[in-house]
């Protein structure tokens, strides 16, 4: 039996791509970050089922990525473009959410979605830069 983790937002979550969400999809979208932060709680089941992507491993620390589908959209989360790049402590039982974007938002950044959200963790979050490939 898995532990409940305890799920916050990275402090430029809201600042950053999170917030074309938000003026696109409005309601919707808090229903989706809560519904985001619910599956959080159980990120080791999310795990074991493959519903998200562990990028590295660095002690107790996971870089993962999750793909989600906006509330109401009718669409699968992997089809949606909508990841969420967190990180979880295993140890601590906690997980940080620190960006959501869409892949259209974010790829135009390098022409390669995997650099562009490495780079922009990099510089929002120096202090995970050790997970980062």
């Amino acid at each position: 039996m898995g532990w409940d983790y305890e799920v916050t937002e990275g402090t430029e979550l809201s600042k950053h791509y999170a917030k074309n969400f938000q003026k696109k999809y409005q309601v919707q979208w808090e229903v989706t970050l809560d519904s985001l932060k619910q599956l959080c709680t159980r990120i080791d089941s999310v795990y074991e089922l493959e519903l998200c992507d562990e990028i590295k491993r660095v002690g107790s620390l996971r870089l993962l990525k999750i793909n989600f589908a906006i509330a109401r959209s009718k669409q699968a989360p992997r089809a949606s473009g909508c990841r969420a790049i967190i990180v979880s402590d295993d140890a601590k039982h906690t997980v940080k959410i620190l960006i959501a974007y869409h892949k259209s938002d974010i790829t135009h950044i390098n022409n390669n979605e995997t650099l562009a959200w490495n780079a922009l963790v990099s510089d929002l979050y120096p202090e995970y830069r050790n997970l980062l490939i």
